[in-house]
């Protein structure tokens, strides 16, 4: 199974999360600015997860 990670996003003022299941954080940040293109903000990785941390790019 995928690491787990969730976006972050901003929304209506308030900051909101959503857990996808990705194989790394370079595709968890595609993900993100596909799906809220003009509101992620970050992405983080669920914790025991293998991955390192990515910058987006």
């Amino acid at each position: 199974m995928p690491p787990s990670y969730d976006l972050i996003f901003l929304r209506d003022g308030e900051f909101q999360t959503k857990t996808v299941q990705v194989p790394n954080a370079k595709e968890a940040w595609r993900l993100g600015r596909e799906q809220y293109p003009d509101c992620i903000r970050g992405v983080v990785c669920h914790e025991g997860s293998a991955a390192g941390p990515v910058e987006p790019s």
